[in-house]
C-alpha cells in the first residue's frame, strides 16, 4: 500500500493537481470500532505512522501531507457520507477499508475521479468501470483459487476429484470470491460446497459443521472466516486434528 499511495500521489502532483495546496490532503475512512475494529484500528495506526514517517523526511515533492480520517464503524452509510464530506474538503485521495463499502461508493469515485486505496481486495474493484480504485494486493477470490488450485495439485486419489468445503463470512468481503471459487472448481477438480456463517463479529468454528456435513475429504477453504485476521486458510486431514496445525495453513 505504501508503493501504491506515493505513486498516486506522486503522479497527481507532477499532473498539477494540489499544487496551489501548501499541503497534500488524503482522506483516511477507517474503522476503529466496528466489527472489524481488531484489525482496522491496527491498520489505521499503520497509515497515519507511515505518513508522519513521509512528511519527517521531506513529504512529497516538498509537500507536507494532511491525512484527514474518520472511524466509520464498518457502516456502509457512514462511509458514504465520510467519503462526500472529504471531497467537499478537497482530498485528492483517499485509504479506504471495507468491502461493502468500497464496492458501494465504487461509481461515485469513478465520477469524482478520486483515487480510493481501499484494503478490500476485491476482484469487483479491477474492472475497467473502476479506473479509480486501486487493489493493492492479491484479489481474495485469486486467493481462493490459488488455494484450490493448491488443493487440486497435492491431491493424492487420481481416482476422483477432492471434495472442498467453504466456509466464508454472510458479508460483502466474505461472499467476494465465492462465485469465482465456484466457477474456477466447475470442471469438478476439486468438487466445492458452499457453506457459510451469519454472525460478523464471531469467530468461525468451522470443523464441528464440516463433521456434521460428513465431508469424507476433510478439505476446508477457509475464506475470510471471521474477523480476527483469519485470511484463506486449507485444511488437510481430519479438521479436529489439524485445527491449530500451521503447516496446513495458506495464506
Amino acid at each position: 500500500m505504501k508503493k501504491v499511495l506515493l505513486v498516486v500521489l506522486s503522479v497527481f502532483l507532477l499532473s498539477g493537481v494540489g499544487f496551489a495546496q501548501q499541503t497534500i490532503k488524503i482522506g483516511g475512512i477507517f474503522d476503529l470500532t466496528g466489527a472489524t475494529g481488531d484489525v482496522g484500528a491496527p491498520y489505521a495506526e499503520a497509515a497515519r505512522n507511515y505518513i508522519n514517517y513521509v512528511n519527517k523526511y521531506g513529504g512529497v515533492n516538498g509537500k507536507k501531507i494532511e491525512l484527514i480520517d474518520v472511524d466509520y464503524a464498518y457502516k456502509i452509510p457512514q462511509a458514504v457520507a465520510s467519503y462526500k464530506e472529504m471531497v467537499s474538503k478537497g482530498v485528492i485521495a483517499i485509504l479506504g477499508w471495507g468491502t461493502g463499502d468500497t464496492e458501494a461508493m465504487a461509481p461515485m469515485i469513478a465520477q469524482d475521479k478520486i483515487p480510493y486505496i481501499s484494503a478490500s481486495y476485491s476482484e469487483h474493484l479491477v474492472f475497467e468501470k473502476t479506473p479509480y480504485n486501486f487493489v493493492a494486493g492479491t484479489t481474495y477470490s485469486d486467493q481462493a483459487r490459488l488455494a484450490l488450485q493448491w488443493i487440486k495439485d497435492n491431491w493424492k486419489d487420481k481416482s476422483r476429484a477432492p471434495r472442498v468445503a467453504l466456509i466464508y463470512n454472510d458479508s460483502g468481503f466474505g461472499r467476494s470470491p465465492i462465485q469465482d471459487a465456484e466457477d474456477f472448481a466447475k470442471n469438478g477438480e476439486p468438487e466445492v460446497e458452499p457453506l457459510y456463517k451469519n454472525a460478523l463479529d464471531e469467530h468461525l468454528p468451522p470443523f464441528g459443521l464440516v463433521q456434521e456435513r460428513h465431508l469424507p475429504d476433510g478439505l476446508v477453504l477457509v475464506v475470510h472466516g471471521g474477523f480476527d485476521g483469519l485470511g484463506c486458510v486449507a485444511l488437510r486431514r481430519d479438521p479436529v486434528e489439524v485445527e491449530n496445525d500451521p503447516a496446513y495453513r495458506l495464506r
